[in-house]
C-alpha cells in the first residue's frame, strides 16, 4: 500500500503585482521629490529666486495623477498658483518606463 501526497498550488500573482505597483509608486514619489528638491536647490544657488513664487512652482507628477504639490505661492504667502490636470496616463509597461515629470510654472 502507497502512500500519498497531495500538493495544492496557490497562485499569488494578484497579489504580488498590487505589491509591486505599489512599490514602483512609492519609487517614483521618491525619485520626483528628489528631483523637484534638486531643482528648487539650483533656481536658490543660481540667484533666480526673487518672490520665491517660480522655486514654489516646481512640481513633479506620476502618470495618470495631478501634480504634487497642487498649489503654491510666493515665500511672503502672496500671488501663486494651481496646477489643473493631470500627467498623461500610459499603459503599465510604458509607466514602467516614466519617469516623473517636473513641471515649472512662470
Amino acid at each position: 500500500m502507497a502512500d500519498s501526497i497531495a500538493i495544492t498550488l496557490t497562485s499569488n500573482k494578484d497579489m504580488a503585482l498590487d505589491e509591486l505597483q505599489t512599490a514602483m509608486k512609492r519609487a517614483l514619489l521618491i525619485c520626483g521629490t528628489e528631483a523637484q528638491k534638486y531643482a528648487r536647490q539650483y533656481l536658490t544657488s543660481q540667484g533666480a529666486v526673487d518672490t520665491g513664487n517660480l522655486r514654489n512652482s516646481v512640481a513633479y507628477a506620476i502618470s495618470g495623477e495631478g501634480a504634487t504639490p497642487a498649489i503654491y505661492r510666493a515665500d511672503d504667502g502672496s500671488k501663486g498658483g494651481s496646477y489643473k490636470g493631470t500627467a498623461p496616463a500610459g499603459t503599465d509597461t510604458e509607466q514602467t518606463r516614466n519617469r516623473p515629470c517636473i513641471w515649472a510654472r512662470m
